[in-house]
């Protein structure tokens, strides 16, 4: 009688765990502001966590002209300016310049960063315009729950033109 008891608890235990995953799914709204942000926010729930917070910024534009390369750079918090193929600087890397399908990505990603204003600089090298997407995407724990934003601005780069955004952290 014992054993069968054990059986049916362990059995109501599952059930109760099932039931509660369910019930704790993820969901996510957009919100855009006057400035022209859009934010995409979402609730994930993992079984285990990252270890780092991160904050990924990726411009993408579209790979037309032969595919230049928009110069790309940020500023962190304490003043370090993280380039293309330079040294981790700040927490931050850039992870370079890809194309992927019909266009190109550049992205700087920031493990653990440092909490401030960070300063995104965009140059346009060519004779033409060029229609970027910028996508800034935050990523934060709370020790059960990881928290994603993601901030997106669609920016024309016009020709040997440049543009600043900032970003607060």
């Amino acid at each position: 009688m014992k054993n069968k008891k054990t059986v049916l608890q362990i059995i109501l235990l599952s059930c109760l765990l099932l039931a509660s995953t369910w019930l704790s799914g993820c969901g996510g709204y957009y919100i855009e502001d006057e400035s022209g942000w859009i934010t995409y926010e979402e609730v994930i729930v993992y079984e285990t966590l990252p270890v780092y917070d991160r904050l990924v910024f990726e411009i993408s534009w579209p790979k037309d002209w032969d595919a230049y390369d928009l110069a790309t750079s940020l500023t962190t918090p304490l003043g370090g300016v993280v380039v293309d193929d330079d040294w981790e600087i700040d927490r931050c890397y850039f992870l370079g310049t890809y194309t992927d399908y019909n266009q190109r990505i550049s992205t700087i990603e920031c493990l653990d960063p440092y909490f401030g204003l960070f300063d995104l600089s965009i140059y346009n090298p060519n004779p033409w315009s060029v229609h970027t997407d910028i996508t800034i995407t935050e990523e934060y724990n709370t020790g059960a729950q990881s928290y994603q934003q993601v901030h997106q601005l669609h920016e024309t780069l016009f020709s040997y033109d440049q543009i600043s955004t900032t970003y607060w952290y």
